[in-house]
């Protein structure tokens, strides 16, 4: 039987089959807990098939919050979310939240019933004191001795820290309310203000897990032995970056666009413009299934381009013209394939 005072979110903007497989490892990992996701809809509802939803947008305004800074609302505050969650499970005590690409690999009922035990705050990785180099150390150094800094792919926050953290927003002493230009960034946020209350107490992540792999920007693949490893942490988890077509090596991953986007992979307009008179390999490897070329006008909306068939082997495609569009997100679904098997989009010939 789940345990009603402890919930495990699994934090997500958008659903593919490889965050699925994601979220159903978490949920593994979560046996015991209540489960559920975590659904930034901003951009429209979310389809998560079997599991629960907890939805919110970068609307915090019912909890007297800005939405600041545009267009990287959850990015900047990710203690936002939580908020909702502690609305909707008003009985809980702790709260883990997991990010849609973090790998936990640890079963979080046992570490649930510790920190329960402990009255634990707070357990995130590397919490320790903000550096004077640290950008987001002035935006909280100024109102408290001791700043701190920790890394949240994954963290366990406790109701009462949940309640702190929301009285602290909605009372923080603004020098410029309408501009927010001291609102300041989660990472030190939580920590440091979690920290001032009285008997809190931390743990980092490291006391229960492997976090060899828990990093900011390493990324693995879902299925990397790594990513995997019984009793480990692992972060970034995701499908292998697209490629630039025009150029043949991987897009950089844009650190967090549009409203509710903390982390997507797209093609360099420029580079579209060079792809829109050439042809595009696409090995498929798999059973039939759809190549999706999405278009956006700027980072928060998304729409449908065009939708072709393939069959398995290799196919050949043009792409449309002229694209007008700022970014290109091309998007290979393969239906009937085994464990949403990821299929590679490879550069044109020379």
């Amino acid at each position: 039987m789940d345990q009603p005072g402890f919930i495990v979110a699994f934090r997500t903007h958008r659903w593919t089959p490889s965050i699925a497989r994601m979220a159903a490892r978490t949920q593994d990992a979560a046996a015991g807990c209540q489960f559920v996701i975590l659904a930034d809809e901003t951009n429209g509802a979310l389809n998560t098939g079997p599991f629960k939803k907890c939805a919110h947008t970068i609307d915090f305004s019912p909890f007297g919050l800005p939405s600041f800074p545009p267009g990287e609302v959850l990015w900047y505050n990710a203690d936002y979310p939580l908020y909702t969650l502690r609305q909707n499970f008003p009985a809980a005590s702790l709260f883990i939240v997991a990010e849609y690409d973090a790998a936990v690999n640890v079963p979080l009922l046992p570490i649930f019933q510790h920190a329960a035990a402990q009255k634990l705050d707070l357990i995130a990785h590397n919490i320790c004191p903000a550096t004077d180099d640290w950008e987001w150390k002035a935006r909280v150094a100024a109102h408290f001795a001791k700043p701190l800094h920790a890394f949240m792919p994954l963290t366990l926050v406790s109701a009462r820290g949940i309640s702190h953290l929301l009285y602290r927003r909605q009372n923080w002493p603004q020098q410029n309310p309408r501009e927010h230009d001291d609102w300041p960034f989660c990472e030190a946020f939580i920590p440091t203000v979690l920290a001032e209350m009285p008997d809190c107490r931390t743990e980092n992540w490291r006391r229960y897990a492997d976090t060899t792999h828990l990093t900011l920007a390493r990324r693995l693949d879902l299925d990397d032995k790594r990513a995997l490893r019984p009793g480990s942490i692992a972060h970034p988890v995701r499908p292998p970056a697209p490629i630039d077509l025009a150029r043949g090596k991987p897009v950089s991953e844009h650190p967090g666009g549009g409203a509710g986007d903390y982390g997507r992979w797209e093609v360099d307009l420029g580079a579209v413009r060079e792809l829109q008179n050439l042809v595009m390999q696409v090995q498929a490897g798999a059973a039939a299934g759809q190549l999706i070329i999405s278009t956006s006008r700027d980072y928060m909306a998304w729409a449908p381009q065009g939708a072709l068939p393939y069959a398995a082997g290799e196919i050949s495609l043009t792409l449309p013209a002229p694209v007008t569009a700022r970014w290109v997100r091309i998007t290979l679904i393969g239906q009937g394939m085994p464990a949403f098997q990821q299929v590679q989009i490879f550069p044109p010939a020379a």
